[in-house]
């Protein structure tokens, strides 16, 4: 059943993240306008705020606030196979990224 009320791309960026004072690099798989997919090894629990920065000639700069909605954690052998990581939902997204995406969502719906 989908839980998602905004429509979804993929697109993989990479990423910046800090998880309280600790630093990390990951890999956005896919976004939307309320949240995202961040892949990562990483064990961030559910409710957890992070920051996210993006990277790419589409979001140049962009830092996103996001609080952690699910987590999808994979045993050790699955995971070639699975993505771990975070589902995101962004708090306050702010208008650069609004905007950037929707570029995003034009050219995906063009290709």
């Amino acid at each position: 059943m989908e839980r998602r009320d905004a429509r979804r791309i993929s697109r993989r960026l990479a990423c910046g993240f800090r998880v309280g004072d600790r630093k990390h690099r990951g890999f956005v798989l896919n976004i939307s306008r309320e949240g995202l997919y961040l892949q990562t090894d990483i064990s961030i629990e559910v409710g957890s705020e992070i920051e996210v920065s993006l990277e790419g000639t589409r979001f140049p700069e962009c830092t996103l606030r996001a609080e952690v909605a699910r987590r999808l954690f994979v045993p050790g052998p699955l995971a070639s196979l699975v993505k771990r990581g975070v589902g995101l939902r962004l708090l306050a997204p702010p208008a650069e990224y609004l905007e950037a995406l929707s570029g995003a969502l034009q050219d995906f719906d063009e290709a």
